[in-house]
C-alpha cells in the first residue's frame, strides 16, 4: 500500500515537473509574442494598409484623408494640372529642393504665386512627367507624409529620357499641403537643363 502511494506520488511529482517545464516554455513565447505585437504596433507607418504602394506607377488607395491628398498631388504633377494643385496647397505653401544647383544653398519659394511659377517651369522643362515605384509612408507622430519613388520624365527640348531618384516630404495642415520638400541627385540633372539653370 505504501509503495503504491509513493508510485501515485511520483507520478504526481513528474506531472508537476513536466507542467514546470511546459509553463517555463510558454512564458517566453507569450513574452515573445506581446513583443512581436508591439512591434508591429512601432512599425504600423511600415505595413498599415494606409500606406500606400505604388508599383510600377500602379497606384493603390491609401485609407487616410494625408495620403489621398497626396496621391491626388502626385496625379495633378503628373498631369500638369496647376489647377488642381492650387486646390491642394495652402495659400503660403512652401516648396524646397535643398540639392538644387541653380541657386546657392538650393531653392525656397513661398506662397501660392511663387509655387504656380515654379511648377509652371518644370512643366515646360519636360513633355512627360511621370512617377514609378512610388511609396508613401504617413508619419503617425506629426502631420508628415514622406514620399520614395523615380522619375521617369522626358526632356521636352530634345525628347532624351530623365531618371532620377526621389523623396519628398510634405506637411499636411488642415486638409492642404503646407509643405513640399523635394530631395533628388543633382548629378543626374540633364546637362540642357543644367545650362540653361545657370544662364537664367
Amino acid at each position: 500500500m505504501g509503495f503504491i502511494f509513493l508510485k501515485k506520488l511520483d507520478v504526481g511529482r513528474e506531472e508537476i515537473t513536466m507542467n514546470k517545464k511546459a509553463l517555463l516554455l510558454a512564458i517566453p513565447a507569450c513574452l515573445l509574442c506581446i513583443g512581436l505585437y508591439q512591434l508591429s504596433d512601432v512599425n504600423a507607418t511600415l505595413t498599415s494598409p494606409e500606406i500606400l504602394i505604388a508599383q510600377t506607377g500602379n497606384i493603390q488607395l491609401g485609407k487616410s484623408q494625408e495620403i489621398k491628398l497626396v496621391r491626388q498631388l502626385i496625379q495633378a504633377v503628373e498631369a500638369k494640372d496647376i489647377n488642381k494643385i492650387d486646390q491642394l496647397v495652402t495659400e503660403n505653401v512652401v516648396l524646397e529642393q535643398p540639392y538644387s544647383e541653380q541657386q546657392s544653398g538650393g531653392i525656397r519659394v513661398e506662397g501660392r504665386q511663387a509655387a504656380n511659377a515654379f511648377f509652371n517651369r518644370v512643366f515646360s522643362q519636360y513633355s512627360q512627367i511621370r512617377f514609378v515605384d512610388v511609396v508613401i509612408r504617413e508619419s503617425r507622430f506629426d502631420n508628415a507624409v514622406i514620399i520614395e519613388g523615380k522619375g521617369d520624365f522626358i526632356v521636352a527640348s530634345n525628347q532624351e529620357p530623365y531618371r532620377n531618384q526621389y523623396i519628398f516630404v510634405l506637411e499636411v495642415v488642415d486638409g492642404q499641403i503646407a509643405l513640399i520638400r523635394e530631395y533628388f541627385n543633382p548629378l543626374l540633372v540633364p546637362e540642357i537643363l543644367r545650362s540653361n539653370q545657370q544662364n537664367s
